[in-house]
């Protein structure tokens, strides 16, 4: 995962932080099912990923199958929608594909899910302008930043490559653990 081929993986890893049980080895990995998530203001960097990576995938559907994505004759694969490979048999169609990225997509740009990711980026954003200080004086300080700070991105102009090199850049990017860490 280190050596950025599966940006997903690398990701989802770096929003989890080690939990505080100390590891049998001094050496030795903490696990991702040990580790606790990062708050939520520190997730924006994986939506972005998701945002453009179902993009991506829908646009070559798009490329390789026309807009109709073949009217349901391309097979993609023989194992399902969820890809369980057993006694029952179904085929999976480039529209089923197609339909599940579309659900995937309304699902991730939901205004619910948008609303608090961004409410929770700003105020990490303004956390990061005060210093992390924590005194009524500060609270007060922090409301009016919240206001201000930057939100998430708005990406939908973006093209799928721009989105991936947005996150790639360090720019205010720090906050992301090192993978190795972990």
């Amino acid at each position: 995962m280190t050596s950025g081929k599966n940006t997903l993986a690398y990701f989802v890893c770096a929003l989890f932080e080690p939990s505080n049980t100390p590891s049998p080895s001094k050496n030795e990995r903490s696990r991702l099912r040990s580790s606790v998530p990062l708050p939520l203001g520190h997730w924006d960097r994986l939506y972005y990923i998701v945002n453009a990576e179902i993009r991506k995938i829908y646009s070559d559907l798009q490329q390789r199958f026309g807009n109709n994505f073949g009217n349901g004759g391309v097979i993609l694969h023989h194992a399902g929608h969820n890809g369980a490979n057993g006694a029952d048999r179904r085929t999976f169609s480039a529209v089923g594909m197609a339909e599940m990225l579309e659900n995937m997509f309304e699902a991730l740009t939901d205004h619910r899910l948008v609303a608090a990711l961004d409410q929770a980026v700003r105020l990490r954003n303004a956390e990061d302008k005060m210093g992390g200080a924590d005194n009524l004086e500060a609270a007060v300080g922090k409301a009016k930043l919240v206001e201000t700070a930057e939100g998430l991105a708005d990406v939908n102009g973006m093209t799928p490559e721009g989105i991936v090199d947005m996150v790639s850049k360090p720019k205010g990017m720090a906050r992301i653990m090192d993978i190795d860490a972990l």
